[in-house]
């Protein structure tokens, strides 16, 4: 993995959606790096990418609620944020 890797590994093993163990986050969401560094080209494209993502694991994703909403854009303003 080089560095932009790492980092998007990272965020999601401390997202971690879907609350592994934190040895086991560490790999659980790996597979979705590829995805999220095609999406990392502006904040609706990222959601919407995220929200994909939660959907494939099972996870409805509710814009009505707070936290859900709350975690979802943190997690995408820190993968932005890993572009500057």
């Amino acid at each position: 993995m080089n560095k932009l890797e790492i980092e998007i590994n990272s965020i999601l093993s401390d997202w971690n959606p879907i609350g592994v163990d934190k040895g086991v986050s560490q790999t659980e969401y790996s597979s979705y790096i590829p995805q999220i560094m095609k999406s990392l080209k502006d904040e609706e494209t990222l959601m919407r990418c995220l929200i994909n993502i939660l959907q494939g694991m099972g996870i409805d994703y509710d814009p009505k609620n707070k936290q859900m909403s709350e975690d979802l854009e943190n997690i995408c303003r820190d993968l932005l944020n890993l572009k500057l």
